[in-house]
């Protein structure tokens, strides 16, 4: 689906807008970015100017392929996108970041305990991760509720791999559960609800 990718987000423009300027709060000239996850890369290409060096990451080589093209189409030189795998960051050391986003990827992944472990290794000290994601089991709209069923259903006879039906509260336990404290939450889209928090690494 890369191809289509940004066409298919385009009913989510104001979304994807406010998950940048909402990112931008978090940010300094001088900040260390890592993007996990990062698709065609309008985030990461949205904050470039706000940043020192950012890494994006994701695991489909057609993403990163298309996010290389429009960074070389806009002359951005301080991303660096990469094909790579979020559940094993060995090629970063510990503290290597100050920022590190994952915007709505923890609802589709299998184990998404395991990337918020592995993020917060890679996260300096009174860092801050910045998560934007659905949540399927929040209230939306009649329209949404049926297709959010048709999903289900798909999953449950395995056409779907990885999905998952996430409150508001399931996302706050996954991330305190790594040791990383909640300093901000907010609701980015309501139908259905995508569910902003920004938590902070905290020394041991």
């Amino acid at each position: 689906m890369a191809r289509y990718y940004d066409k298919q987000v385009k009913s989510l423009e104001q979304a994807y807008a406010r998950t940048i300027q909402k990112t931008k709060d978090y940010l300094t000239p001088g900040s260390s970015v890592l993007e996990l996850g990062c698709g065609t890369g309008i985030i990461t290409l949205g904050i470039a100017e706000d940043a020192k060096e950012i890494t994006g990451i994701d695991i489909s080589e057609k993403m990163i392929e298309i996010a290389k093209s429009k960074a070389k189409e806009q002359n951005i030189t301080n991303i660096d996108f990469q094909v790579g795998d979020a559940y094993a960051l060995k090629q970063y050391p510990d503290n290597s970041f100050d920022t590190i986003l994952i915007f709505n990827v923890l609802h589709v992944i299998e184990n998404p305990g395991a990337v918020l472990k592995e993020t917060r290794r890679v996260l300096k000290d009174e860092g801050n991760l910045l998560t934007a994601t659905d949540c399927y089991a929040e209230p939306a709209g009649v329209f949404k509720r049926i297709l959010l069923s048709i999903q289900k259903f798909l999953k449950n006879i395995g056409l779907i791999s990885y999905l998952s039906f996430f409150e508001k509260k399931d996302l706050e336990k996954l991330i305190e559960g790594q040791n990383l404290t909640i300093k901000e939450k907010d609701i980015f889209f309501t139908n259905p609800v995508n569910y902003f928090i920004s938590a902070q690494k905290t020394k041991q």
